[in-house]
């Protein structure tokens, strides 16, 4: 699958796509970054405005820059 939207965003504690469903879909689509919150407990790590998480997904819709490769943050 290509997408023109690229990015994926997975918290490892998010219980209605659980982690191992979001990998899939990062592999699935193919040039996307997978941005991994260890620690975070469903949609509750966005948006702090001094998390990793929040400055990653800021990121993307104003630069529309992906990062070099995926991101781990912690929450």
């Amino acid at each position: 699958m290509r997408a023109r939207t690229r990015p994926c965003a997975v918290n490892r504690q998010q219980f209605t796509t659980p982690l191992p469903g979001g990998r899939a879909m990062h592999r699935a689509l193919r040039g996307s970054r997978l941005l991994e919150v260890r620690g975070g407990r469903g949609h509750g790590t966005y948006p702090d405005p001094d998390s990793c998480t929040t400055r990653t997904v800021t990121a993307y819709p104003t630069s529309r820059r992906l990062p070099a490769g995926d991101v781990m943050c912690r929450s």
